[in-house]
């Protein structure tokens, strides 16, 4: 008996069946590729490491005490390489180190970096490089192309790149480009920073170090466990430098929040993407299953038990979930070459298709089951008894248009959109609510990426308080220095001048950490504060959001610090945002103190022998341009540089993500077209007989179609309003968790533009999406609708 009447209720309902496995195979998909997604991006940068096959260690000096390195006993290999004394021509002020692996174990064992085009360079070659994909983009080469580089001979080749430079005196040299590879430096590293570039053996063999100088000798050193880092330190002598900023370790550190945040947007891009999903395939069975309502009725007064017209309304729509889910494992694994996505992207070591069975396996699974079983209880809610829709009831909206005296056409359509029925109610909410979720995740899409762009051009939300740093020529003795000091005070283009002093090594509560400061000079200049206040006194400390949390302490707390002369206990009073500089870094990570406190700790003075940086922080006038100003007082000759603002690591993960937001607003956008479709037709379907009943009362089909245009007007402005609302309290929640995870300070973007065309845009597309309604009501035969009667 199920058998035979489920699929009697397939062929009449073959269409809305058929929406409702796409649907369910759209939500499907994207919910399990994001998923995916999001896994294959938290490895990508392990798995790309792994490939590569990193050493731990590079050690520099002269080749006769780095010769006993490779005879330690916790050493594995320790690889030869020259750095080697020429730079590319089209590098101007840049440095791009070019490096020759000596004994050609380098690409072949270690540093096996993936290649993106082309191939790698054969070692037999001494005229051929591949290169990293950003020195390629920063020399403007690919593939085929010609680097030419200019050296220099041992005698000009410590002076490279020195303010006595005296040019380039070794021969011109020109490489052939056959590839691009992906370094490490590619991924998440900033045009600023330095990529290595490896040359062949042969190139060392062809020119000699007569010929081409080396600026430096090292090798890499591959240890047995990391951990030996620390004996290799102490085998070697004061000759040897030591360098694990290379090592895969120290990469990983680097990468891997970015990886964690691209994957942590995507599960809740899957999150918020699968509940609305539900929402969405749980409306659309309903009105599968209450349509035949009326039926039900009918079959039970003939006999039909109850168990059997459950059946007949779970089963189609069962067979349809499974299909869907079906479709949308298959449509998982044709959208995994679009994933992972941002930086995650160029980490990943094996891009295209990629079928992961656990997420695909248990995530269809539990799919599967929440659809049947909501499939399921909905069946039983339809066939309890009094569950068939009642009689037309127009809605109170409908009768006060009429009151107002209202063209017909528009009462009808209104009495469509605000039908007082429980099938209408049903119907038009969803179709509301569906228009606001749209409305509400393009403008909430709209807003992050306002604030994402606000926080990238605004230096001042990720640690400058300032708008450039004047550095160099003895700046921590200025008026012995190279530049007037009293000049620079007099300029009034400067709003504010203060020294700053940076990197002081300092320990907080036993913890490393570097610690900054600001003594002002003229005007104001002062720190970012995220949370709580600026310290003045000497006897106050800010801290960032990271190395609060390690030392396990909050604003108000205490903390012991010591900069060398002996620790003293301050007071935190705030959560501060730090500058960091075109070398990298975070905000969130480091101290900031009162110069009294600096006093009072005993700073040393920056030198050679300490890492503390002095310049001078420069706030500009409102009318002064930056340009002007760092013309006026660079002096490359000197040594004098005007230092801009450069984004954190914070924000680079940021700007990695936001493009995520508007797919995830393109998908509800994309249901809400769905929710105002359905609804509008399943309105013409339940309002049949009282729209043939107009026609037989003289409207004309283009009168209907303009019922059908007003009812999809109505619902599209009351969602469009609902959406608006929540879309910029959603939007600004969403900022305040971003801005709160990265400890930057809280300034939201709200685009006015978006405001005003959003609901233009939805009011049209709307009606784009009701076009075959309103064309099947104007389509609509009397005698056909009214032969029951």
């Amino acid at each position: 008996m199920v058998a035979y009447l489920s699929r009697i209720e397939m062929r009449r309902r073959w269409r809305t069946l058929a929406l409702l496995a796409l649907l369910v195979a759209l939500v499907m998909g994207t919910v399990l590729a994001s998923v995916a997604g999001a896994r294959r991006s938290r490895s990508s940068f392990d798995r790309y490491l792994a490939e590569v096959d990193i050493p731990q260690v590079i050690a520099f000096g002269d080749p006769a005490a780095l010769a006993p390195i490779s005879d330690l006993p916790f050493v594995v290999a320790a690889p030869a390489l020259d750095i080697v004394a020429a730079q590319p021509v089209a590098a101007g002020e840049a440095f791009i180190p070019l490096a020759v692996s000596l004994d050609g174990r380098i690409p072949r064992d270690y540093f096996r970096l993936p290649v993106v085009e082309g191939r790698r360079a054969d070692p037999r070659q001494a005229l051929e490089v591949d290169l990293g994909v950003r020195t390629a983009r920063r020399l403007a080469v690919g593939v085929g192309d010609t680097l030419e580089l200019q050296s220099y001979t041992p005698a000009t080749a410590l002076r490279l790149g020195s303010s006595d430079d005296p040019g380039p005196d070794g021969p011109r040299i020109g490489l052939r480009v056959v590839g691009i590879v992906r370094d490490p430096g590619d991924i998440g590293a900033r045009e600023s920073d330095i990529t290595l570039t490896f040359l062949t053996p042969a190139f060392r063999d062809r020119y000699t170090h007569e010929q081409v100088g080396s600026l430096s000798h090292g090798v890499w050193v591959v240890l047995r466990h990391p951990g030996d880092a620390a004996l290799l330190t102490a085998a070697v002598g004061p000759e040897v430098q030591i360098d694990a900023g290379v090592s895969a370790d120290q990469i990983r550190d680097q990468a891997t929040p970015t990886m964690h945040t691209i994957a942590t947007a995507l599960a809740v891009f899957a999150a918020v993407a699968g509940l609305a999903g539900l929402a969405a395939i749980g409306y659309v069975v309903a009105r599968l299953q209450r349509s035949g309502a009326g039926d039900d009725a009918v079959l039970g007064a003939l006999g039909v038990g109850r168990r059997h017209r459950w059946g007949r309304s779970v089963v189609p729509a069962g067979i349809a979930v499974a299909t869907g889910t079906v479709l949308g494992v298959g449509l998982a694994v044709l959208a995994s070459p679009l994933f992972p996505i941002g930086l995650a992207r160029l980490a990943e070591p094996a891009q295209g298709t990629d079928v992961d069975v656990l997420v695909l396996g248990v995530g269809a699974t539990i799919a599967l089951v929440s659809a049947v079983a909501l499939v399921s209880v909905l069946g039983g809610l339809t066939v309890r008894p009094g569950a068939a829709a009642g009689g037309v009831q127009p809605g109170r909206l409908a009768r006060r248009v009429a009151e107002v005296g209202a063209p017909p056409v528009i009462v009808t359509g209104v009495a469509l959109a605000a039908d007082g029925t429980r099938a209408g109610r049903s119907t038009s909410a969803w179709a509301t609510g569906g228009v606001a979720v749209g409305v509400l995740g393009v403008l909430a899409a709209a807003v992050f990426a306002a604030s994402v762009e606000r926080l990238v051009h605004t230096p001042s939300l990720y640690g400058w308080g300032w708008d450039a740093n004047l550095a160099g020529a003895d700046l921590s003795n200025l008026d012995e220095g190279r530049i007037a000091l009293d000049e620079i005070l007099a300029d009034p283009d400067l709003d504010g001048v203060a020294r700053l002093t940076f990197q002081i090594e300092a320990t907080v509560d036993g913890t490393p950490v570097y610690a900054a400061t600001l003594e002002a000079l003229k005007g104001r200049v002062g720190p970012v504060m995220v949370e709580g206040r600026e310290p003045t006194a000497a006897n106050e400390i800010a801290l960032g959001r990271d190395s609060l949390t390690t030392l396990g302490k909050a604003v108000g707390d205490s903390v012991e610090v010591d900069l060398g002369a002996g620790p003293q206990l301050l007071e935190v009073t705030g959560i501060v945002a730090l500058p960091v500089d075109e070398d990298g870094g975070s905000s969130a990570t480091g101290a900031f103190l009162a110069h009294p406190a600096v006093q009072l700790l005993g700073a040393p003075s920056c030198s050679g022998e300490t890492s503390c940086v002095a310049n001078l922080a420069l706030r500009l006038a409102p009318e002064a341009h930056l340009p002007d100003v760092a013309a006026r007082y660079e002096d490359r000759a000197s040594g004098v540089a005007v230092n801009v603002p450069a984004p954190p690591g914070e924000v680079e993960r940021l700007t990695a993500v936001e493009r995520l937001p508007w797919y995830l607003a393109g998908f509800l956008a994309l249901l809400a077209a769905v929710a105002v479709t359905h609804s509008a037709a399943s309105a013409i379907h339940r309002r049949r007989r009282d729209l043939a009943v107009l026609r037989v009362l003289g409207m004309s089909a283009a009168q209907l179609r303009a019922v059908v245009a007003t009812q999809v007007l109505t619902l599209t402005v009351a969602g469009v309003c609902l959406g608006e609302v929540l879309g910029v309290i959603a939007g600004r929640q969403v900022w305040r968790w971003v801005v709160d995870s990265v400890a930057f300070p809280f300034s939201p973007a709200i685009p006015l533009a978006a405001l005003v065309l959003l609901p233009l845009a939805t009011l049209g597309l709307t009606q784009v999406a009701a076009t075959f309604s309103r064309r099947a009501a104007g389509r609509i035969r009397p005698a056909l609708a009214l032969r029951t009667e």
